[in-house]
């Protein structure tokens, strides 16, 4: 689908765009993951690839991860970005959708997954903490629940990060 759909949106001058589930934190760790949460949530990187391959931009939904803390979710989020940087043709760009929103349920604790500690992962994943060689992204989910303090840290975390010492 994704290979006829391709050079339709791109004629019409558009660019494809998918959004992909979690990349599985381990190789053949999803196996795991998906017995103990009773469903599949998370992409093989192999899989990640074939897809991000026929489209212009992957955006990487980085949240609902069950993490209880904004240091494992940072690193979460790190070794997560690791592996989708490593996946993703270097042509095509790539987002990492992080958490804007402040619900609390058994995938999601507010505390825990926020905007800094998401921007703090990709950072970690990136050379020299930025991007250089290819159009790396954040993308607030949802925009509408972000708060004026998550759309500052987008601003100071990964718009305008040498202004704030980072």
């Amino acid at each position: 689908m994704l290979d006829e759909a391709g050079p339709v949106v791109r004629d019409a001058g558009r660019m494809l765009s998918v959004s992909a589930e979690q990349v599985e934190p381990v190789r053949g760790g999803r196996w795991a993951l998906e017995a103990v949460v009773g469903h599949g949530t998370w992409w093989s990187s192999a899989y990640l690839r074939q897809v991000a391959s026929r489209v212009d931009q992957v955006a990487i939904m980085s949240y609902d991860t069950a993490l209880w803390s904004a240091s494992a979710y940072s690193g979460f989020v790190r070794d997560e970005a690791r592996a989708a940087l490593a996946a993703v043709p270097r042509g095509v760009e790539l987002l990492f959708g992080v958490p804007a929103y402040h619900t609390d349920d058994l995938s999601h604790d507010a505390a825990a997954e926020t905007v800094p500690a998401a921007i703090r992962g990709v950072r970690l994943a990136l050379p020299a903490g930025t991007p250089t060689d290819r159009a790396v992204g954040i993308a607030l989910y949802v925009d509408y629940a972000a708060t004026p303090a998550d759309w500052a840290a987008y601003r100071s975390d990964w718009v305008e990060p040498s202004a704030s010492g980072r």
